[in-house]
C-alpha cells in the first residue's frame, strides 16, 4: 500500500518546522504574513490559516514567494515528488534532487542546518532517541571538520 501524496499544507507546515527562523509551533502564520509582507505581498490572516488547514493552497506567484522564504523548492511545497531545498533561496550551491519513494521513518529525523548564506547542511536519519553520548560522537566528527577560525 502507498501512502498519500503530502500536501500543500504538509509541505507548509513541515517548511516551517525546520525553518530556523520560524516559531517553533504557535505563530507560524503570523510570521508567514509577516514575511510575505515583507516581500510586498498583503496576505490575509485567513488566506494563511486555510493554506496551513488545507482547505486552499496558495496562488503559484505566493507558492513561489513561500518557497523563497522557507528555502524549498516550489515544486516539493506543491508536494510534488522531490525532497529539496531550493537552490535560489540558498545562494544556488550544489543541491542534489532525489525521489521520495521510501516509507516515513518516524523513529529518525533529518534536519537542514543554515550555516551562512548560500550553504544548508543536512543531517539525515537522526535516531529520535539519540543517546547525549551518541549525539556528542557526532558533534565531535563535526568539530574536526572546523579550522578553528571564527
Amino acid at each position: 500500500m502507498s501512502r498519500p501524496k503530502p500536501t500543500f499544507a504538509d509541505r507548509l507546515a513541515e517548511a516551517c518546522r525546520y525553518h530556523p527562523e520560524a516559531p517553533a509551533d504557535y505563530g507560524q502564520q503570523a510570521w508567514i504574513r509577516r514575511k510575505l509582507r515583507d516581500l510586498g505581498e498583503d496576505v490575509s490572516s485567513t488566506a494563511v490559516h486555510n493554506w496551513f488547514s488545507g482547505y486552499t493552497q496558495a496562488r503559484p506567484d505566493l507558492t513561489a514567494k513561500l518557497a523563497q522564504i522557507l528555502g524549498r523548492d516550489v515544486a516539493w511545497l506543491r508536494g510534488d515528488e522531490t525532497d529539496n531545498v531550493n537552490p535560489e533561496a540558498t545562494g544556488g550551491g550544489n543541491i542534489v534532487h532525489r525521489t521520495v519513494n521510501r516509507p516515513v521513518d518516524i523513529s529518525a529525523v533529518d534536519i537542514p542546518i543554515p550555516l551562512r548564506p548560500g550553504l544548508i547542511v543536512r543531517i539525515e536519519g537522526i535516531p529520535t532517541d539519540l543517546s547525549g553520548a551518541e549525539a556528542q560522537k557526532i558533534a565531535n566528527v563535526i568539530l574536526a571538520l572546523g579550522t578553528g577560525k571564527d
